[in-house]
């Protein structure tokens, strides 16, 4: 019979290391899915910025592949003046080529590519169901106006085969960037 503790502190190594546990406090070891989705190369990211002329709107559609990942998305729309912007799903404008976004891997070490297509200024379509919205800044004449930002707050897993649109209005000479942010999962 073992007389000391080496096969208990054995086991327990053991135990904390198949559990992903720190062997010295005992706590869950976890990483974070989007930080994990990083390092797999499946994070991707998408930028535009437009001038808002003559007080027209601005948008932006995505399409996500019908396939068995899905995509989820945050964004930020960020502005010179005060903006609505509206996210809406089911929209049935076409992409218009020319307009794609480029998409960044965040893991700038993987050769993986997006399977969305993002695109600004999209041909024609009906709008869509509403899915969020919200104002950002102050509106007013150009000498009192404040920049402002809005942004989703929380991560939407989007439907596969779904088409979006990102609208901002605003007023006239509004600089707006859009920040689309997300991760493929199965």
């Amino acid at each position: 019979m073992n007389t000391d503790n080496s096969d208990f502190i054995l086991q327990q190594i053991l135990t904390r290391m198949l559990a992903r546990q720190d062997p010295l406090s005992g706590a869950d070891v976890t990483i974070d899915t989007v930080h994990d989705k990083i390092h797999d190369g499946d994070a991707f990211m998408w930028s535009y910025n437009v001038t808002l002329a003559g007080g027209l709107d601005s948008f932006v559609r995505i399409e996500t592949p019908n396939t068995s990942d899905i995509f989820h998305i945050e964004w930020s729309i960020v502005a010179t003046a005060g903006v609505t912007a509206i996210f809406r799903e089911d929209y049935t404008g076409a992409h218009v080529s020319g307009n794609v976004l480029t998409p960044v891997n965040r893991n700038r070490n993987s050769t993986k590519t997006s399977m969305l297509t993002v695109c600004h200024t999209p041909n024609g379509g009906a709008d869509g169901d509403i899915l969020w919205q919200d104002f950002a800044g102050v509106a007013g004449v150009p000498v009192s106006a404040k920049p402002g930002n809005t942004s989703s707050r929380a991560e939407f897993p989007l439907r596969q085969g779904g088409v979006y649109l990102m609208s901002v209005a605003g007023t006239n000479d509004d600089i707006v960037t859009y920040n689309f942010d997300g991760y493929f999962s199965s």
